[in-house]
């Protein structure tokens, strides 16, 4: 039988010219690495969420009639100290001069200004051992922040200018890039550990290594691909943006999440609702997954916020959970969530229109789909865990709630709540009412014929069982 569907006839396409159309994914793919090399990108751990923010109206304004319409520069206050002088030994001044002198040097420094310039005694600690010289940025200044690598490394590089002394630096730029700095660690972290869990075990599943690696070849080339597609929309939009204050962005997140959470149940249950062709299955579904996204939530709040645990498994307690990991959580983990019930639940109806026993389609189909659903599930536990391991407590909590949330829906949810809701209902799972009769009838693996389940075995797995692939 040929498959049917739009997966189906693209699966037999590539099936029938597959040297086309690896070439073609090879050349999409030097397509995406060139993107990546020559444009690099405009990414930034700042944020612009919407322009009409209340901090972003004010700051505005002051740069505007306080300023003369230009943003304040980026800073970067550089400190030099020493633990047996004071600014007043030449010794000192001269550290401080040739510091200053290589930062001066630099085309992206629009001026360097130190205590000994203005003698500004702000500039100088109160034991005279310190000092700071402000080293203001060229351009606008969030391209300052993005250029100021060269000046960072000089800094760093002049961390003991000479016996004795120590230069540590603080402001938007050295923020910036040690907060990339670890969240790109934590990231490859993550990837890393992601990989080597995916890889072990699809081994298990598939029993070769070839099979297992073909799926984490193509999740990388996708993902390559995407970066790529980003950097490009990056350059050709100018995305970039300001740094907003926090309490906007907890403002603007608290305002929206009941919004996103609505949007996504309801176009949930009207997908589901015409997939199934049940009113019970859509409710069902949604409550089960928004049971596994609070239970994430409430142990975030345990282990993050309340402590519990926290020093054990190497997270960082926080005074609150960030503001927008809450709503990506429940897009991430909703979505995932419904996709493996989605899964579940189609094998389940397929066994129901085959015999109409709803008993047996429940057993069938939690029989079919558990070793690929654990699996799966096991593989996004792994890498989310691998987030988890990160040193931002942000790349924390959203790694830990992923993880938990999957290994809790599929576990108790999947394993208990569902088989035993669905086995309760009986055939009242289908329930449509007459009402919504019009509906149309959409068989997600094709329309499998019916057969008397007295025809069946209900302890061995005949061929009339196995779950049609017609997709």
């Amino acid at each position: 039988m040929h498959p049917t569907g739009l997966t189906g006839r693209l699966a037999r396409i590539s099936a029938r010219h597959p040297w086309t159309v690896i070439a073609t994914w090879i050349v999409v793919l030097a397509i995406a690495l060139t993107t990546m090399v020559t444009l690099g990108n405009r990414f930034t751990m700042n944020e612009e969420f919407r322009v009409d923010l209340e901090s972003r109206v004010a700051n505005d304004l002051i740069a505007e009639r306080l300023n003369g319409g230009a943003e304040d520069p980026a800073q970067e206050r550089v400190i030099v100290s020493s633990t047996d002088m004071t600014v007043e030994d030449p010794a000192f001044e001269a550290v401080v001069a040739n510091v200053a002198a290589e930062l001066a040097a630099h085309d992206e420094v629009a001026r360097v200004e130190t205590y000994y310039d203005a003698g500004q005694d702000a500039l100088v600690s109160f034991d005279r051992h310190r000092t700071v010289i402000v080293t203001t940025l060229a351009g606008d200044p969030v391209d300052a922040i993005q250029d100021a690598q060269p000046v960072l490394k000089t800094i760093h590089d002049l961390q003991t200018p000479a016996p004795g002394f120590d230069v540590v630096t603080l402001g938007a730029a050295s923020i910036t890039d040690t907060v990339n700095t670890t969240a790109e660690a934590g990231m490859a972290k993550g990837e890393s550990i992601g990989i080597v869990v995916a890889l072990i075990v699809m081994a298990v599943v598939f029993g070769t290594l070839v099979a297992a690696g073909i799926p984490i070849v193509l999740t990388i080339v996708t993902l390559l691909v995407t970066t790529s597609v980003a950097m490009a929309t990056s350059h050709i939009l100018g995305l970039n943006a300001a740094v907003i204050q926090m309490i906007d962005v907890i403002h603007l997140a608290r305002d929206y999440l009941p919004i996103v959470i609505g949007f996504v149940l309801i176009i949930s249950f009207l997908l589901l609702l015409v997939a199934f062709r049940s009113i019970v299955v859509p409710i069902k579904a949604i409550v089960m997954n928004l049971l596994s996204v609070f239970a994430s939530y409430g142990l975030l709040v345990l282990i993050f916020q309340k402590g519990f645990g926290a020093r054990l498994l190497g997270f960082q307690q926080v005074a609150q959970i960030e503001a927008f990991v809450l709503l990506f959580l429940f897009c991430v983990l909703f979505g995932l969530s419904m996709d493996y019930h989605v899964f579940l639940f189609s094998r389940i109806k397929e066994q129901f229109d085959l015999t109409g026993d709803n008993e047996l389609a429940v057993t069938r189909g939690l029989q079919s789909t558990g070793r690929l659903i654990t699996s799966a599930a096991l593989i996004m536990v792994g890498v989310f865990g691998g987030f988890a391991a990160a040193d931002l407590a942000n790349l924390q909590q959203f790694g830990f709630g992923l993880a938990a949330a999957v290994f809790l829906d599929a576990t108790i949810v999947r394993m208990i709540l569902v088989p035993a809701s669905m086995t309760l209902l009986g055939n009242r799972n289908w329930y449509l009412p007459a009402w919504l009769s019009w509906l149309p009838e959409i068989h997600i693996d094709g329309a499998p014929p019916r057969v008397a389940p007295e025809s069946l075995d209900r302890d061995t797995d005949g061929p009339a069982l196995e779950p049609a692939l017609a997709d």
